[in-house]
Parts: C-alpha cells; structure tokens; sequence
C-alpha cells in the first residue's frame, strides 16, 4: 500500500520564504524553524490547523516570527513578509503547493524578554490551504 503524505507545512512556508528576493535581501535566508542566532532572520512553527484527508488538502495555522536586533529591521521585515505573501499562492516548491492563505492575526509587537536578549521581534499569523 502506498500513501499519499501531505506536504509538511513548515518545510513549505520555510522554502516559500527563501526563495522571495526581497525577504532574502533583509534575512540573508535565514528562515527556519529553529531561530538563527544571527539576526535578521524568520522563524516559522506550526501552531495548528487541521488536514482533509478526502481530498489531500492541509490547512495549517502557521506563526511566523520576524526577528531582528532592531525594531525599525523587525518592522520593515514584517511589512516586507505581508507585502510578498500574495506572490506566493499557487506557488509549488518543492514538496507541495501553497493554494491560498489569510493573514488570521498580526503584525503584533513581541519583543523578547529583556532577561534573555534585546532582540525585537513581530509575528503574524497565517492559515495555509497546502496540497502536494
């Protein structure tokens, strides 16, 4: 028997999110789901969401963090990120297919706390509709 996997949720967002020149030109492709201790840089983590097993579809609830030393590079990052998410329906990299998204939350100020770094962060929240 051969299943068919849906498309890992994170390693689609994180791909989609390298391969944007502007994103890249602020984070150098430090995008993944683990936090890269050189700033500017997006971490991405699932946060929730539920797949159609009927029809092979995902519809992840996707946190996306953007990172920087500064705020006015978080926020300029953040803004960056919004402007280029609607270039990325219908995009398939590989692995899967982003169809659609909605922006559910965000962008909403995070800083870190003080007692571990100074770093400022912003984070939105999207909802994928993912396909392999």
């Amino acid at each position: 028997m051969t299943v068919n996997l849906l498309p890992s949720a994170a390693a689609l967002t994180v791909a989609l999110l390298k391969s944007d020149a502007d994103l890249s030109a602020i984070t150098g492709g430090r995008v993944g789901t683990k936090l890269n201790q050189t700033l500017p840089a997006i971490r991405v983590q699932r946060i929730g969401g539920t797949p159609d097993g009927y029809d092979g579809t995902d519809a992840p609830s996707m946190q996306v963090e953007c990172w920087a030393a500064d705020e006015g590079t978080a926020d300029l990052l953040v803004r960056t990120l919004i402007a280029v998410l609607p270039t990325f329906r219908h995009r398939a990299v590989t692995g899967g297919q982003l169809v659609t998204y909605d922006l559910t939350s965000g962008p909403f100020w995070a800083p870190d706390d003080p007692s571990l770094s100074n770093s400022a962060r912003y984070i939105i929240t999207v909802t994928l509709l993912t396909t392999s």
